[in-house]
Parts: structure tokens; sequence; C-alpha cells
């Protein structure tokens, strides 16, 4: 035990500080000799393990350490890889915008189970609007009961629907059945949520305008990508102007237009019921997601304080064990009796697509039932999450949050290297521990308190879960094509 806290608090961070140092002198190197001026690299025999190199260093810039990034060099090895793959005549440039009154957009992104797009928004689309579905089907994505490939869901008068196969790196993927498909389709606009599985398509599409939809806090590494949106900034960057800023750098992010109100949110199986009374609800705390979030000795710290003032609080936690099993977690609390109040409920899947129907997991139901019955869902930090707060809101369930004001946040990465200051509520965010326990601990007893949070979540839902401003958000970043 003693051993492997050595290796993860010491061993490791010296690891990372390490080989970001070394990377950043690879990109020095680059940046001097410019690659793509070296006419033997662009030989197709090199390809391959040229382009394992960019993603060793986008892989080390997108998180140089736990959940911190750099993305200046993680947009200049971007801007490397693409002069390199023009100077090997892998690089098709984008056509000019057809003046034309209807406009076709498409999208690619996957649609069955836990889709990042919301399926429900495209039931009505705008008027002079023909929409294209590119649905992402990976054969080898993790082992499921019911294996997807492709839905029946959408109206193919209004639709055209189409599949793609992706593998579940860009590195293993010949892309010239996709590349075709979407090229003779005559495009104005793309949207993608793929990010860097998708580089070496990007290379070859002429779309005019293509839009990335970016689910983390590392934007799309791709010049054709003039516009983006990005609602996580990681420490040190803000949206401002519609552009990134580095705070203490103080300086903008090359010409990457942004869009910060585009958060993109696939709601579950879940169907908003009418919200129990405090009096009816259970004595439990409830969270759900990767078990990693909850591998934090403040946030532990926190919960076992928490569960100390409030002596019959349970805490009731949902999540799936890749890399973490629940037994790594209750291991962290040391007091007994607060530990056999911890009660692992399993994983769950949300939904199954098959043909178009989707099946629910009878797992899914018992946890939906019993966080209609939790009294707190609690965000957790340093790696805090967006989706289950959500439905913690669709539930009526209060969700608190840390985050903090710009300046002390600066001073705080380690606490707080994300930020999702779209979700945030004003009652139900604490700008310190000591304030997250004590709102924690308010909600529980006090019911006008946990109400006051939950109608404050309902006005954020209005916003987040409709579907007109979904589309304004996204015709607005292709207005910001426009300026980029």
């Amino acid at each position: 035990m003693y051993k492997n806290n050595f290796v993860k608090i010491l061993i490791k961070p010296c690891f990372l500080i390490i080989r970001y140092r070394f990377a950043k002198i690879l990109l020095y190197v680059l940046i001097k000799t410019k690659l793509s001026k070296w006419p033997f690299l662009s030989r197709s025999t090199l390809r391959r393990e040229i382009e394992y190199f960019f993603n060793f260093l986008f892989n080390i810039f997108g998180y140089y350490q736990y959940l911190l990034n750099d993305i200046e060099s993680y947009m200049k090895v971007g801007e490397i890889r693409s002069e390199w793959v023009k100077s090997s005549k892998l690089w098709v440039d984008q056509k000019n915008k057809a003046q034309k009154n209807d406009l076709r957009i498409g999208f690619i992104s996957s649609f069955g189970e836990e889709a990042l797009i919301p399926k429900e928004f495209f039931y009505e689309h705008p008027e002079n609007t023909e929409i294209y579905m590119y649905d992402v089907i990976r054969p080898n994505i993790r082992n499921r009961k019911i294996p997807y490939n492709g839905t029946k869901i959408f109206d193919r008068d209004k639709i055209k629907y189409k599949k793609i196969y992706f593998e579940d790196t860009y590195l293993k993927q010949n892309h010239s059945n996709i590349i075709n498909t979407i090229n003779k389709d005559n495009l104005d606009v793309i949207f993608f949520t793929i990010h860097t599985y998708s580089l070496q398509l990007l290379d070859m599409i002429d779309v005019p305008v293509i839009l990335a939809l970016n689910m983390t806090s590392v934007p799309t590494p791709h010049p054709k990508c003039k516009v983006q949106s990005y609602s996580q900034p990681s420490w040190p960057y803000e949206v401002k102007n519609n552009r990134l800023f580095n705070l203490v750098g103080k300086k903008y992010i090359n010409n990457l237009r942004i869009n910060h109100e585009a958060l993109i949110y696939s709601k579950r199986i879940f169907v908003k019921t009418k919200p129990l009374d405090s009096s009816e609800r259970k004595k439990q705390i409830i969270f759900s997601g990767n078990l990693k979030k909850l591998i934090s000795i403040r946030f532990v710290e926190t919960l076992n304080e928490i569960m100390k003032i409030v002596p019959e609080i349970i805490f009731l936690y949902y999540g799936p064990e890749y890399s973490i099993k629940h037994d790594s977690f209750e291991s962290m609390f040391k007091d007994k009796e607060i530990k056999s109040r911890l009660r692992y409920g399993g994983d769950f899947e949300h939904i199954y697509c098959e043909n178009g129907t989707l099946v629910k997991d009878p797992r899914s139901e018992i946890f939906k039932n019993e966080l209609s019955q939790s009294m707190l869902f609690l965000n957790t930090f340093p790696n805090n999450g967006a989706r289950s707060c959500i439905e913690s809101y669709i539930m009526e369930v209060p969700v608190i949050h840390l985050d903090f004001k710009k300046e002390y946040w600066l001073k705080n990465k380690r606490l707080c290297p994300i930020r999702l200051p779209l979700i945030y509520t004003k009652s139900g965010t604490a700008n310190s521990i000591q304030k997250y326990t004590e709102k924690a601990v308010h909600v529980i007893n006090n019911s006008e308190f946990a109400s006051k949070i939950i109608n404050e979540q309902n006005l954020l839902l209005d916003k987040l879960l409709n579907h007109q401003t979904y589309w304004n958000e996204l015709f607005r970043m292709i207005e910001l094509s426009g300026k980029a």
C-alpha cells in the first residue's frame, strides 16, 4: 500500500513533468526544422509512423498532467501536422460556399446508445435546410449486449441517413469510402463530434464550413475547423470575445472562433416525473459516473465530513469499473462507521438501440428510481461532470458544484482544473470546500433551500434541453465561420 501511494504521489507526477518537458523540446525542434520541408517524410511508407508521433504529442499536450492541458502547444502540433499532410499531397482544400436558398447541413456522430447529439432535436428542423445524418458505427467499441448497427428512428423523407464505419482509432482507419460519400453529397456545412478520430478525414473532405462540437476541455487540432464549441474551459483558459484567452499569458490563442454556449447534451431514457417532497426521499446522497472521479483525497475528505455531520446519511454511487474498482474508493475512508454507509449500486446501460427500438436495461430503471428518491447529488471535484448532473436536474434532485471566481481559480488549478459554468446554479454552487460542505448539509436539513436549488435547475433545463436554443447556437457557429 505504501509503495503504491509513493508511486502515485511522487513518481508519477515527476514522470508526467519530464514527459511534458521532453514533448516541448520536440515541438521546438519541429517548429525550427519545418517537418513539411523534408521530402523523404512524405513517403507513404512512413505515414503511419509519423501519425503515431503526432498522436503521441496530442496525448501529452492534451492532458500533460491530471486534467491540465497546454492548448497552445496542442493546436500548434495540429498546424504542423496539417502542413506535413499538405506536403504529402494527402490534403483537399475546402470548396467555396455555393449561393443557394437551402442550406445542406451534415452531422457526423453516433445516434445510437448514449448519442452525443440529441435525436429529439432532429424530429423537427429549421426551414430551408436539408439534413444529412452520418451515423458512426464502431464495430470494435466496448462489448455490448446489443451491438449498435444503425437506427430507423428518423423520418427518411426529411433526413438523408447514412451509416459510416469507424475503427477505435484513426490510425487504423482508411477513410476513402467515408470521404467519397461526404464529398459527393455537396454539403454546405458539416458538424463533427468525433475529435481526433477524425483528423485524417478532415484532411480530405471539401465541405466549405467544418465545425467541431467538442465534448472535452480541448479543441479539435485541425485548421479546417475554424469555429468550434467549447463549453468546458480548462485552467488557465476562458472564452473572451468568441476566442480562447490564456489568463496567465494574457493573450488570445490563434484565430480560432469559439461558441461557449453550445453545450451538447443528449438525454438518456429518463422521463421527468413529479418530484418527491423532502420527507418522502431517502436519507441518501447519490452519484453516477466514471468511478475515477471519486478517487480524490479532497473530495473524499469533504464527503467524509458531510457524512460525519449528518450521521444517518447514506452515500449511494453507480459507475463502471473500467480502470478503478469500487473497493479502491471505499479504502480511502478510515472511519469504519462511515465506510459502512457507502453503497455501490453497480453499473448500468442507458440505451440499447436495435433496429431503432429503444430497449431499457432494468438496472437503469433501478438507478432512476434511486435518483428520484435521493436528497442530493454531489458533483465531484477536481474531475467534475455534466451529464449525470443534468439527469439529476431532470429528476429534480438538488446538485452541489464547486467553482471559483477568476482570480481565485488561477491559484487553484489542482482543485478546479476544468469549469463548466453553463450548468452551474447560483444557489447550488460553492466557491470553497467549506461552502461546498455547508451547502450540502443545508440541502439535507432544509427543504426550502433544496427547493430553491431545484427551481434554479429547472430554469437551466429549459435552456439546455430547448430545441430552438440548440439550433440557434448551431446557426450562430455558422455565422461565426464567416468571420474566422
